[in-house]
């Protein structure tokens, strides 16, 4: 074998070095060993290591925090329980759009309330936007998020809650209290000597399925959507390192070398390897070959993106996180994205990701928060903000407009806007010249002559016998 058959060789075997890190995964007796359920590694490892992982959770969050909430007492209760129940099944900005005109008729707005007010200035620190991205953040990323009442002990605002404050998830641990019926006794927040009372503060998770041998503490918890992508997350790091690696040392492609061989000494072997990193090493020397003379013979040793599935790889492992986050990946691929596939994609998005989120904070709001400033007093969110769903709302008024069988204020109710007082507003119109529809039952004669000055008779003579 010649020094140029060796240093290719040679070269081959050390392929994966030069080319990177190999997407090696953990394994026992044959099967996959999941790495650990780990919440910081969810933020450390995952949001601030993985571009495409915080584009999914930072673009949602965006858009749930800027929703905004007015204040209302329910009038109806019946109404506002097929509201929520309507709301919860929607699939489109259209279904959404609909069960907003049911909220006009289960409550009543309430201006300028303590909550209200509270909700919009949280604490001295931060914004409404910005809490509500914690809360939202941290629950995407960890399956748990709280939030933190503070008010005076004593005096005559005891008990109110004057400031909210968002601690790191992560940082929380619940103390059980041993009763099945109410099972968290308080909080103990890392930074902090003293636990929390449990009604002090507010949980907001997902449901956490639990298996025949784990701890029931755990139950407490929420389930953080990055546990099923424990595995994904690892190959996602080892692809991102793959690449780089290879932009970095930049391989040759491959190598021409002689067909005879030739001797060579240990010194010779060294020279040959240091001349080659210094002709042939770095970014700028990408995908060139190694000449020489002597009969030649081609021995491919470099490989591409392309060729190793890494970009292929990746972009199936962003579906993957968009399938988890219910992101549509049109949002965050080039692939298929046309104009109407973005628009739908937008919708999707609102609809699947962003509302479903509002709305279970909401919940919580209102039955944690909400009672402390009076009985029946809910947040609600406006949806309409979002132009995916204001475009509905918008060919909702055109549906609206030819459906004369309904009033003016239920037409004005079905597209989002509020009653108007005049009792025009609440009579039905027929198309045929917008009368009355009291007036379509009533006998010709009374329409046309409501004084009685006309004989019938003259009216009959005057169609047998008519002058022309």
């Amino acid at each position: 074998m010649n020094v140029f058959q060796k240093t290719g060789y040679y070269l081959l075997s050390k392929a994966s070095s030069l080319l990177g890190p190999k997407m090696t995964y953990s394994f026992s007796s044959g099967q996959w060993v999941f790495p650990a359920d780990n919440k910081n590694a969810y933020i450390e490892e995952g949001y601030k290591s993985l571009p495409n992982l915080y584009a999914i959770i930072s673009l949602i969050i965006q858009k749930s925090s800027i929703v905004p909430f007015e204040v209302y007492k329910i009038s109806n209760k019946k109404t506002y329980e097929k509201y929520k129940a309507i709301l919860k099944t929607a699939n489109t900005p259209r279904d959404i759009a609909r069960a907003k005109t049911m909220l006009k008729d289960a409550v009543d707005k309430i201006d300028n309330s303590d909550l209200e007010a509270l909700l919009n200035n949280p604490n001295k620190s931060q914004t409404k936007q910005e809490l509500f991205e914690q809360l939202d953040g941290y629950k995407l990323l960890t399956g748990n998020s709280y939030l933190w009442g503070l008010g005076p002990d004593v005096g005559l605002n005891k008990g109110k809650v004057q400031s909210l404050i968002v601690p790191p998830s992560t940082m929380v641990s619940i103390v059980t209290s041993g009763d099945i019926m109410s099972p968290v006794k308080e909080y103990q927040i890392d930074y902090l000597d003293n636990p929390i009372e449990s009604k002090d503060i507010a949980h907001f998770k997902y449901w956490n399925p639990m298996t025949s041998n784990a701890d029931i503490s755990e139950s407490l918890y929420g389930m953080s959507p990055l546990v099923s992508c424990r595995r994904l997350m690892a190959k996602y790091k080892d692809a991102d390192t793959a690449q780089g690696s290879m932009f970095k040392n930049m391989a040759p492609a491959g190598i021409l070398a002689g067909e005879k061989d030739a001797s060579v000494v240990e010194e010779q072997a060294v020279a040959i390897k240091d001349r080659y990193k210094q002709l042939y090493g770095g970014v700028d020397k990408a995908g060139e070959i190694i000449v020489t003379s002597a009969n030649m013979k081609w021995q491919q040793i470099g490989l591409s993106p392309v060729d190793l599935n890494v970009l292929e790889g990746k972009e199936e492992m962003l579906s993957e996180l968009c399938n988890v986050y219910h992101v549509p990946i049109g949002m965050f691929s080039g692939v298929n994205s046309t104009e109407n596939n973005m628009i739908e994609s937008r919708k999707t998005m609102i609809t699947d990701a962003v509302i479903p989120l509002v709305e279970s904070r909401k919940d919580v709001l209102n039955k944690w928060l909400a009672p402390k400033f009076g009985d029946d007093i809910v947040i609600e969110f406006d949806y309409s903000i979002f132009s995916e769903i204001s475009k509905e709302v918008s060919e909702l008024a055109t549906t609206a407009a030819s459906m004369w069988w309904i009033t003016a204020n239920e037409k004005r109710t079905y597209t989002g806007f509020d009653k108007m007082d005049d009792d025009n507003m609440n009579k039905v119109f027929m198309p045929n010249g917008f009368t009355e529809i009291d007036q379509m039952s009533q006998d010709p004669m009374e329409i046309i002559d409501p004084g009685g000055f006309i004989d019938e008779a003259d009216i009959e003579e005057d169609i047998e016998d008519p002058i022309i």
